[in-house]
């Protein structure tokens, strides 16, 4: 039996011995822990750290990762493309050395959060060239240190290193500069929200102040939003009820549908009044008399498909730039609505040859470029039930991008009406019902006999509004301006109440 036991334990002592000796060593450290095959599946013992080699993933669970003087918290010496998966909340804290320190591209993933807190040192360090750091899925992170994230900075060269961040959270503070030394800040779903104005230089190679231009040394929130400015704030999932605090401006996701109701926004000097940056099939809906002034940068500026709609007008000024700017290979509709706009350039495209197109339908448009155009450089000029009406004899012309008259580029006043003279829409359908708005008044005749004897009227937000009994040849019904869908049995039709 003591032969037995004896064989036994030489076995399970050789069997350790082989395995330590055999161990694969991967480049990574764990707060001065070598990671390795043997240790991977819990690296500190606590179930809250481990390593897949084949996935190259790293998962932070609920970790709390207190490094010694002078040790970096997470080192990544060697792992191309590492993946940190955060789940839960972990914590990294060093003193004297990087939170994190990479010298691969490495991505953070999971949809939870990390707060790094570095002594004297910086949070997360990109130490070698081109190495990127990419943030997505949700993340969240909260830096604090000497630098919240940084690259290097070298004497004698450009920044090499990257900063992706898609749909994800960071919040950094560093005390020599939040965000620095970087080549370059990439962004898609997240924007800088604070501080307002706020940017990226890549001169500088670090996110700058618009107040001063100097680097931004108070924290930074790079948070989720769905890439629309208003004035200087982003629209985000926090404030899209109310953006502006002043309950005059919300956003809808669903719908994609920014609401103005009586806004009024005035941007500062180098910020665009609406700044659609990459929302695809935008709504601005208008409700009430809305205005929109900028001094400089575009009073708004849609690089995104974009309709402008809604029973309510929109007055848009710009000083010196141009009022409604429209970017490569975009569609501006403008539809059942008033718009009037004023600027150094009224509206205007890149150029009028990378396809940027302005479509009005039924609508009201004055434009005004006094200094270099009133419409101009946009590449086509569709209307739709409306025409030119002012100055009498000018169109667009195809060629040289703009609306003239005589051959002259028009800088005066450009207006732009519904083709009838009745300030009615009407829509007559075969099935028997003809539906049209005057001033705060819905119309519904009943032009042939029906089987449907009531009429169901919805608000273009799909809310039902109104229902009424239609047995009489003539229904009229008192309701506020608006554009309506009026619906009876399978005849659905549109109408705007002035």
């Amino acid at each position: 039996m003591k032969k037995k036991f004896l064989l036994l334990s030489i076995f399970a002592f050789t069997a350790i011995m082989w395995n330590t000796l055999h161990a694969e060593d991967y480049a990574l450290n764990i707060k001065g822990i070598q990671v390795t095959s043997t240790n991977a599946h819990n690296i500190l013992g606590d179930n809250k750290v481990k390593y897949d080699n084949d996935t190259r993933t790293l998962t932070l669970n609920d970790a709390e990762i207190t490094a010694a003087n002078g040790v970096v918290g997470i080192q990544n010496t060697g792992i191309a493309d590492l993946n940190i998966v955060l789940k839960g909340k972990s914590t990294i804290i060093s003193n004297g050395a990087a939170g994190i320190l990479l010298n691969q591209s490495t991505a953070f993933k999971g949809g939870g959060s990390v707060t790094v807190i570095s002594d004297n040192d910086i949070c997360i360090l990109l130490q070698d060239n081109n190495t990127a750091l990419k943030v997505t899925e949700g993340c969240k992170l909260d830096l604090k240190g000497k630098n919240g994230i940084s690259g290097i900075k070298r004497t004698n060269s450009a920044f090499q290193e990257m900063l992706e961040v898609n749909n994800s959270t960071i919040k950094a503070t560093g005390t020599e500069g939040s965000i620095v030394n970087l080549k370059s800040f990439v962004r898609s779903g997240s924007s800088i929200i604070e501080p307002k104005g706020s940017f990226f230089n890549p001169t500088l190679g670090s996110i700058i102040s618009e107040e001063n231009g100097e680097i931004v040394k108070t924290q930074v929130i790079i948070d989720v939003s769905y890439e629309i400015q208003v004035g200087q704030t982003w629209v985000t999932l926090d404030n899209q009820n109310d953006v502006l605090g002043d309950g005059k401006v919300s956003y809808n996701p669903v719908m994609k549908t920014l609401t103005l109701n009586g806004a009024t926004i005035n941007a500062p000097q180098r910020t665009y009044g609406i700044f659609n940056r990459k929302n695809s099939d935008l709504v601005i809906n208008l409700e009430g008399i809305n205005v929109i002034s900028s001094e400089d940068y575009s009073t708004l500026s849609l690089r995104a498909n974009t309709t402008i709609t809604g029973s309510g007008s929109l007055n848009v000024k710009n000083n010196k730039g141009v009022g409604i700017y429209i970017d490569v290979n975009t569609t501006v509709i403008i539809k059942d609505c008033n718009v009037e706009v004023v600027g150094s350039y009224g509206f205007s495209g890149d150029g009028g040859i990378k396809g940027e197109t302005l479509k009005i339908i039924n609508s009201t448009v004055k434009a005004t470029g006094a200094q270099s155009g009133s419409i101009v450089d946009i590449n086509k000029l569709i209307l739709e039930n409306c025409s030119i009406s002012q100055p009498v004899g000018a169109s667009f012309n195809e060629n040289k991008h703009c609306v003239e008259k005589d051959g002259v580029l028009l800088k005066t006043q450009i207006i732009i009406e519904p083709s009838t003279s009745s300030n009615t829409h009407t829509n007559k359908s075969r099935s028997g019902v003809e539906v049209y708005g005057g001033n705060g008044i819905l119309f519904i005749n009943i032009l042939e006999p029906i089987q449907e004897k009531e009429a169901i009227i919805y608000s273009m937000s799909g809310r039902a509004v109104n229902k009424i009994s239609v047995i009489d040849k003539q229904n009229i019904i008192s309701i506020p301006p608006g554009i309506y869908i009026v619906k009876i049995g399978d005849n659905t039709q549109k109408a705007i109440v002035k």
